[in-house]
Protein backbone atom coordinates (compact mmCIF):
# COMPACT_ATOMS: atom_id res chain seq x y z
CA UNK A 1 0.00 0.00 0.00
CA UNK A 2 3.07 1.83 1.03
CA UNK A 3 4.58 1.66 -2.93
CA UNK A 4 0.33 2.64 -4.19
CA UNK A 5 0.68 5.80 -2.46
CA UNK A 6 4.05 7.00 -3.46
CA UNK A 7 3.05 6.23 -7.33
CA UNK A 8 0.19 8.64 -6.99
CA UNK A 9 2.37 11.11 -5.20
CA UNK A 10 4.53 10.75 -7.54
CA UNK A 11 2.12 10.86 -10.82
CA UNK A 12 0.66 14.28 -9.07
CA UNK A 13 4.00 15.27 -9.00
CA UNK A 14 4.82 14.79 -12.75
CA UNK A 15 1.41 16.38 -13.71
CA UNK A 16 1.71 19.41 -11.75
CA UNK A 17 5.41 20.47 -12.87
CA UNK A 18 4.20 19.32 -16.61
CA UNK A 19 1.95 21.69 -16.79
CA UNK A 20 -0.64 19.54 -18.62
CA UNK A 21 -4.24 20.39 -18.90
CA UNK A 22 -6.72 18.19 -20.80
CA UNK A 23 -6.96 21.10 -23.18
CA UNK A 24 -3.44 20.67 -23.95
CA UNK A 25 -3.61 17.32 -24.59
CA UNK A 26 -6.71 17.38 -26.59
CA UNK A 27 -4.39 20.31 -28.80
CA UNK A 28 -1.44 18.04 -28.90
CA UNK A 29 -3.68 14.71 -30.00
CA UNK A 30 -4.87 16.99 -32.93
CA UNK A 31 -1.65 18.20 -33.97
CA UNK A 32 0.11 14.84 -33.45
CA UNK A 33 -2.86 13.18 -35.51
CA UNK A 34 -2.57 16.19 -38.61
CA UNK A 35 1.32 14.94 -38.21
CA UNK A 36 0.56 11.24 -38.91
CA UNK A 37 -1.66 11.93 -41.68
CA UNK A 38 0.96 13.85 -43.46
CA UNK A 39 3.35 11.40 -43.25
CA UNK A 40 0.90 8.53 -44.22
CA UNK A 41 0.83 10.41 -47.60
CA UNK A 42 4.45 10.96 -47.68
CA UNK A 43 5.17 7.57 -47.60
CA UNK A 44 2.17 6.50 -49.51
CA UNK A 45 3.66 9.00 -52.69
CA UNK A 46 6.98 7.47 -51.71
CA UNK A 47 6.57 3.90 -51.87
CA UNK A 48 4.65 4.58 -55.38
CA UNK A 49 7.83 6.28 -56.64
CA UNK A 50 9.58 3.69 -55.68
CA UNK A 51 7.24 1.24 -57.52
CA UNK A 52 7.41 3.42 -60.40
CA UNK A 53 11.31 3.66 -60.67
CA UNK A 54 10.94 -0.58 -59.91
CA UNK A 55 8.56 -0.64 -63.02
CA UNK A 56 10.80 1.37 -65.47
CA UNK A 57 13.87 -0.19 -64.03
CA UNK A 58 12.66 -3.33 -64.65
CA UNK A 59 12.02 -2.68 -68.52
CA UNK A 60 15.26 -2.09 -69.35
CA UNK A 61 16.50 -5.71 -67.87
CA UNK A 62 16.96 -8.56 -69.90
CA UNK A 63 15.44 -10.62 -67.47
CA UNK A 64 11.63 -11.12 -66.99
CA UNK A 65 11.20 -9.83 -63.72
CA UNK A 66 8.13 -10.36 -60.54
CA UNK A 67 7.22 -8.60 -58.04
CA UNK A 68 4.84 -10.81 -54.80
CA UNK A 69 3.88 -9.67 -51.65
CA UNK A 70 4.65 -11.91 -48.81
CA UNK A 71 1.75 -14.45 -49.69
CA UNK A 72 3.18 -14.84 -53.24
CA UNK A 73 0.34 -13.27 -54.87
CA UNK A 74 2.04 -11.64 -57.99
CA UNK A 75 2.06 -7.18 -57.75
CA UNK A 76 4.06 -6.58 -60.59
CA UNK A 77 6.09 -7.95 -63.57
CA UNK A 78 7.93 -6.48 -66.41
CA UNK A 79 6.64 -7.28 -70.43
CA UNK A 80 9.32 -9.86 -70.59
CA UNK A 81 7.61 -12.14 -67.31
CA UNK A 82 4.15 -11.35 -69.09
CA UNK A 83 5.53 -12.44 -72.29
CA UNK A 84 7.00 -15.78 -70.70
CA UNK A 85 3.90 -16.79 -69.51
CA UNK A 86 1.36 -15.26 -71.94
CA UNK A 87 -0.12 -13.54 -69.18
CA UNK A 88 -1.67 -10.14 -68.78
CA UNK A 89 -0.28 -8.04 -66.03
CA UNK A 90 -3.82 -7.72 -65.01
CA UNK A 91 -4.30 -11.65 -65.39
CA UNK A 92 -0.77 -12.32 -63.36
CA UNK A 93 -2.24 -10.10 -60.58
CA UNK A 94 -5.16 -12.82 -60.22
CA UNK A 95 -2.23 -15.42 -59.51
CA UNK A 96 0.30 -16.14 -56.80
CA UNK A 97 3.66 -17.74 -58.11
CA UNK A 98 2.63 -20.89 -55.74
CA UNK A 99 -0.24 -20.76 -58.49
CA UNK A 100 1.95 -20.65 -61.52
CA UNK A 101 4.31 -23.02 -60.65
CA UNK A 102 4.31 -26.91 -60.59
CA UNK A 103 3.81 -28.61 -57.52
CA UNK A 104 6.47 -30.93 -57.70
CA UNK A 105 8.84 -27.61 -56.98
CA UNK A 106 6.64 -26.65 -53.47
CA UNK A 107 9.05 -28.02 -51.12
CA UNK A 108 11.91 -26.66 -52.40
CA UNK A 109 10.93 -23.25 -53.16
CA UNK A 110 9.60 -23.17 -49.46
CA UNK A 111 13.19 -24.35 -48.37
CA UNK A 112 15.20 -21.86 -50.40
CA UNK A 113 12.51 -19.65 -49.11
CA UNK A 114 13.13 -20.30 -45.32
CA UNK A 115 16.87 -21.04 -45.67
CA UNK A 116 18.44 -18.58 -47.95
CA UNK A 117 15.54 -15.78 -48.58
CA UNK A 118 14.90 -14.61 -44.95
CA UNK A 119 17.96 -15.80 -43.79
CA UNK A 120 20.53 -13.89 -45.82
CA UNK A 121 17.57 -11.61 -47.78
CA UNK A 122 18.27 -13.50 -51.11
CA UNK A 123 18.23 -17.47 -52.77
CA UNK A 124 20.96 -18.87 -55.22
CA UNK A 125 20.46 -19.18 -58.67
CA UNK A 126 18.43 -22.38 -59.04
CA UNK A 127 16.20 -24.27 -62.15
CA UNK A 128 12.49 -25.01 -61.93
CA UNK A 129 9.60 -24.55 -64.07
CA UNK A 130 6.69 -22.57 -64.59
CA UNK A 131 2.80 -23.07 -65.78
CA UNK A 132 2.10 -20.90 -68.85
CA UNK A 133 -1.12 -19.78 -69.64
CA UNK A 134 -1.67 -22.49 -72.20
CA UNK A 135 -0.28 -24.99 -70.04
CA UNK A 136 2.81 -25.74 -71.26
CA UNK A 137 5.70 -26.35 -68.85
CA UNK A 138 8.22 -23.00 -68.95
CA UNK A 139 11.82 -24.45 -67.88
CA UNK A 140 13.45 -21.37 -65.86
CA UNK A 141 16.25 -19.89 -63.72
CA UNK A 142 15.84 -17.56 -61.36
CA UNK A 143 16.78 -16.07 -58.45
CA UNK A 144 14.60 -14.63 -55.20
CA UNK A 145 15.17 -11.36 -52.97
CA UNK A 146 13.57 -9.79 -49.94
CA UNK A 147 12.39 -6.51 -49.92
CA UNK A 148 11.73 -4.79 -46.54
CA UNK A 149 9.75 -2.29 -45.48
CA UNK A 150 11.08 1.02 -43.63
CA UNK A 151 10.33 -0.63 -40.32
CA UNK A 152 12.91 -3.46 -41.66
CA UNK A 153 9.82 -5.69 -42.36
CA UNK A 154 9.65 -8.04 -45.14
CA UNK A 155 7.45 -6.77 -47.50
CA UNK A 156 7.74 -8.54 -50.89
CA UNK A 157 9.68 -10.81 -53.23
CA UNK A 158 11.44 -9.79 -56.19
CA UNK A 159 12.05 -12.50 -58.82
CA UNK A 160 14.83 -12.60 -61.46
CA UNK A 161 13.89 -15.86 -64.56
CA UNK A 162 15.23 -16.56 -67.54
CA UNK A 163 13.87 -19.05 -69.54
CA UNK A 164 15.88 -22.24 -70.01
CA UNK A 165 16.40 -23.48 -73.51
CA UNK A 166 13.76 -26.56 -74.52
Amino acid sequence: MKYVKCIIILCLIALFFLGCTNHDLSLENAELKQMQIVLEKKLEVSEQKYDNLITTLSEWADEAIVICNMDGQVVNSNSKYCDLLGYTLAELNEKTYQELTPEKWYETEDSLRDNQVFVRGYSDVYEKEYIGKNGKIVPIQTRAWLLKDQSGNPSKFVGLVKKLSD
